[in-house]
């Protein structure tokens, strides 16, 4: 019967230390995703942002 409470008391340490791991991992990955999303629209609008720069200053006769 010890025995039995030793496994299960271990089945549930496992547990609750893989659902706050799991619940870490699901958090990092959300941030990591939205920075690289917030760096990915920064670069586009950098990109158009340049473009139009230099089809103005072709415009002016560069």
């Amino acid at each position: 019967m010890l025995y039995l409470a030793v496994i299960i008391i271990f089945i549930l340490g496992i547990g609750a230390f893989f659902s706050v791991f799991l619940n870490v991992m699901v958090r990092v990955m959300a941030v990591f995703m939205f920075l690289m999303a917030a760096l990915l629209v920064g670069l586009a609008k950098l990109y158009y942002q340049l473009r139009d720069f230099v089809i103005r200053t072709k415009k002016m006769g560069w």
